[in-house]
């Protein structure tokens, strides 16, 4: 039985009343889960149904705490009939002892009715009711579960007017294997000695990868590349090798204050940390050759002395490495050798498309400045490069070489590649049942399975701050149960806590990382088991890149991406593209709760409802975890209704149910209510907790601060009505007159002044 409340409407079931009453709700320690709610009548009945000239009042029946009545089985429950009127009478005689109850005056002459009806035999009963107009009364089973929970009212069920699933025909499709090792060794390439022996002993990388042995040929021989290769087939070290290889042979030795020769450009700061500790590992027998970067959420003066002390490898993103072109006159690109776009396609999309090629140009003029010093080498890698991709930002490739490791050359060049030991799932699930299917897959994969490395993405930042703090409230420790570490990464965290989070769950065996799609490029996450799309990405593109974080250099992992009724097309999206999914059922997620949740014997459903209720009952209990829902469920809506009109088809606005996708965010207030709640400051949950909505109205709280306590106006202070100008506002109010102090010119002050 879930711990909130519920109301059961006792009246005919052609028309259903509005004003039923709601119990309170009850908190954790009130609810005896070994005891049975009792039931009894409602002490004013409302007319209703007129029926042969005679009105017929309505009863409401209501749950209140089970302090007497030990607790019967479910089957005993969901059957009660004759029961419930003698059960009515003796509460009210142990309540009354002298007096009888009150019954309406056509009481004796009404047969009352009050099994239940079955989900399937809902509208057909309805319908008989209605037609034949007769006095008998029938338990409403709105919102009842197959469980037997009925959460009429504030309380939803998880399993009741949900929409149809939709079939999804299975498609044929042409998938593009790519091979992804070498039997070439690095022994085998024209490099120092030193630097195969950092690679195969310190490194333990004995063979190259099929785009290494392709592509670091063609850089040694200073040719331009554009490489496309699928996600976890080793291209860092593809162009990182050559890069060390050259600046090890000049002569004389370079130093630190040589200048920078080469350039790598990625679109977030944890590719950069991580390109920047590959260079650090094979440049160990080179010290004399200095590596850098540059990100942004760091100190800018801390970066600045190390652009003075010197650096000849520098890493960055596009807008930090712009700032520095434009402010730091230290920063000489004048002597560059290499240009390496990482990830080319994203750095065009994320709207930097304008800093490549401010970045491209300020490179030319200091170039030139320097007297055009040898040959530059562009580079342009990813995984989803098309052709043509070197024409935007303005770059200049010189001949160069398209590697593309299909062996069939034939193929379309739209079709994209993903690993071949990565198995590729999709399930639909409802929009109400999402958040317990989510919870109960973490709960499955981080207790039961050996599978215990878990990457889920989401669409918006503020969607990752709540489902984090949510699960780390009520899924991470439990008693008897094996803890669960979860984790957040997004673009909005600091820096620090950003590399601390990415370093941490890329060296632990087990946990959960939610995150958005900072982390679907490039990232090397050892041993991830599987990844979560909980929002699906609007192109196939990203769906490569975010499944591209497991089955990384040969090993084996595992995809499942969420999808709506209205958003099954996607499966098909996919399939154009090269890309096969295979369908799997919720119910076998939803089926593992009766072991990794429920601590008694429980139905599917009675586990999923239990496990909703104590997501409901943690929001309801904090203000803060209450205001992060709303952000996240507004940021969810608005990202979803600000999709660009070619991905419509698929994820269409309108098809969204608002009432369900705020039941997946463990919210009760109506989706009109939603829209304007959690903007106001931070309260302490302990001092100031809240229990219904009204509560927490911000209209109804700013009216009642707007008043005083003697119920007047507030009137502004003179410093409260400088912080509320326009802008448009002069400037020129008179500020307050300062308070005078008045002397006291009775005698007796006089006096006291004037002794004399």
């Amino acid at each position: 039985m879930d711990s909130g409340s519920f109301t059961l409407n006792l009246t005919d079931g052609s028309k259903q009343t509005q004003d039923a009453p709601k119990a309170k709700p009850m908190s954790h320690q009130e609810y005896v889960s070994n005891q049975k709610p009792l039931v009894s009548f409602a002490p004013k009945p409302r007319q209703t149904v007129k029926a042969d000239g005679v009105k017929k009042p309505a009863f409401v029946v209501v749950r209140k705490k089970a302090t007497h009545v030990k607790k019967k089985s479910l089957s005993e429950l969901k059957s009660f009939s004759a029961n419930l009127q003698p059960l009515a009478s003796k509460k009210n005689n142990q309540s009354n002892s002298d007096s009888k109850p009150q019954k309406p005056s056509h009481a004796e002459n009404v047969q009352v009715d009050t099994t239940v009806i079955p989900t399937s035999q809902k509208k057909e009963t309805r319908k008989t009711a209605s037609n034949n107009k007769k006095n008998n009364w029938a338990v409403s089973q709105q919102g009842g579960s197959s469980g037997g929970y009925n959460n009429t009212g504030i309380i939803s069920s998880l399993f009741f007017k949900n929409p149809e699933i939709p079939t999804v025909t299975k498609e044929n499709v042409e998938s593009t294997e790519e091979n992804l090792f070498s039997s070439r060794s690095f022994s085998a390439l024209n490099i120092h000695k030193y630097l195969v022996a950092t690679l195969e002993k310190d490194l333990n990388l004995k063979h190259m990868t099929e785009a290494q042995s392709r592509t670091i040929p063609i850089l040694l021989d200073k040719k331009d590349a554009i490489v496309k290769s699928q996600t976890g087939s080793g291209k860092t070290l593809a162009y990182a090798i050559p890069i060390v290889e050259k600046l090890q042979s000049i002569t004389p030795k370079i130093d630190r204050s040589s200048g920078v020769f080469a350039l790598v450009v990625v679109p977030t700061r944890e590719l950069v940390l991580q390109t920047y500790s590959w260079f650090v590992k094979i440049l160990k027998p080179f010290t004399w050759v200095v590596p850098g970067y540059l990100i942004g959420g760091e100190k800018k003066k801390s970066e600045k002395a190390r652009i003075r002390k010197g650096m000849n490898i520098l890493i960055s993103t596009p807008g930090r490495l712009l700032d520095h072109l434009t402010s730091t006159r230290n920063l000489n690109l004048g002597r560059l050798h290499w240009l390496i776009m990482d990830e080319a396609d994203r750095l065009l999309d994320m709207g930097y498309e304008k800093d490549v090629g401010r970045i491209v140009s300020i490179v030319e003029e200091h170039f030139v400045k320097e007297g055009s010093l040898g040959r530059r080498q562009t580079v342009l890698l990813s995984a989803t490069l098309s052709k043509g991709v070197e024409k935007l930002a303005g770059l200049a490739l010189t001949d160069p070489e398209h590697i593309k490791l299909s062996e069939d050359a034939s193929i379309n060049q739209d079709q994209l590649v993903t690993p071949t030991n990565l198995k590729q799932w999709y399930i639909i699930v409802p929009p109400k049942l999402r958040l317990a299917t989510l919870a109960a897959f973490i709960l499955w994969k981080c207790t039961i399975s050996t599978e215990k490395k878990v990457l889920v993405f989401m669409t918006t930042q503020d969607s990752v701050d709540y489902h984090a703090e949510l699960f780390n409230r009520v899924l991470a420790k439990r008693e008897g149960r094996t803890p669960i570490s979860f984790c957040k990464l997004h673009g909005n965290m600091p820096q620090k806590d950003r590399t601390a989070i990415f370093k941490e769950f890329r060296d632990t065996e087990s946990g959960v990382l939610l995150c958005t799609d900072v982390a679907a490029r490039g990232l090397d996450l050892s041993s991830v088991d599987w990844i979560v799309q909980y929002n699906p990405p609007v192109t196939a593109e990203e769906y490569v890149h975010r499944v591209g974080r497991t089955a990384r250099v040969g090993k084996c992992g595992q995809a499942i991406i969420f999808l709506a009724p209205p958003e099954t097309d996607f499966v098909h999206h996919l399939a154009k593209r090269g890309l096969s999914v295979v369908e799997k059922n919720p119910d076998v997620i939803l089926k593992t709760l009766a072991s990794s949740w429920a601590r008694t014997s429980q139905t599917m459903e009675q586990a999923a409802t239990s496990l909703q209720l104590s997501f409901e009952e943690s929001v309801i209990e904090s203000y803060n975890l209450y205001e992060m829902a709303t952000k996240g469920y507004v940021s969810f809506v608005r990202s979803y209704a600000a999709l660009p009109k070619d991905v419509r088809e698929v994820f269409n606005f309108q098809s969204l149910h608002l009432g369900h996708y705020a039941k997946s965010f463990a919210l009760r207030d109506p989706p009109a209510q939603i829209n304007t709640a959690g903007r106001m400051g931070q309260r302490n949950d302990r001092v100031q907790p809240f229990n219904t909505a009204r509560q927490r109205n911000p209209s109804m709280l700013k009216r009642a601060a707007a008043l005083g306590s003697d119920g007047t106006q507030h009137q502004p202070s003179h410093y409260e009505l400088q912080a509320m100008l326009s802008e448009f506002s002069s400037g020129l109010d008179p500020a307050p007159a300062k308070k005078i102090k008045v002397r006291h010119t009775t005698a007796e002050a006089l006096e006291k002044r004037n002794p004399c």
